[in-house]
């Protein structure tokens, strides 16, 4: 099933939301993302609960990374994540 969600802009920011089902269960207090190119400013990435195959509640928001440069950026939330095995979430970034 294809998600029902795409791009949208919000105060002319751009958001990426990606579906993706836990194969462990536990917290965590960060998520890294593969860049394929750098960006010039300020990326923020968030993890939701699902809601009907769309992003749901907001169940945390990492702090700002200045300037990612491409490979590995790591996105690091204040207060860790609780995350159940094979349940699906959504991980949402934008700039």
């Amino acid at each position: 099933m294809q998600p029902n969600v795409t791009p949208v802009g919000l105060n002319n920011v751009q958001y990426l939301y990606t579906p993706f089902t836990t194969n462990y269960g536990g917290t965590t207090n960060s998520i890294t993302l593969v860049s394929v190119t750098g960006v010039t400013g300020n990326v923020k990435c968030a993890l939701f609960a699902d809601n009907a195959n769309n992003p749901g509640a907001v169940l945390g928001t990492s702090a700002v990374v200045t300037n990612p440069v491409t490979g590995n950026v790591t996105f690091t939330f204040a207060t860790p994540v609780a995350l159940t095995k094979g349940v699906q979430y959504w991980w949402g970034a934008g700039s």
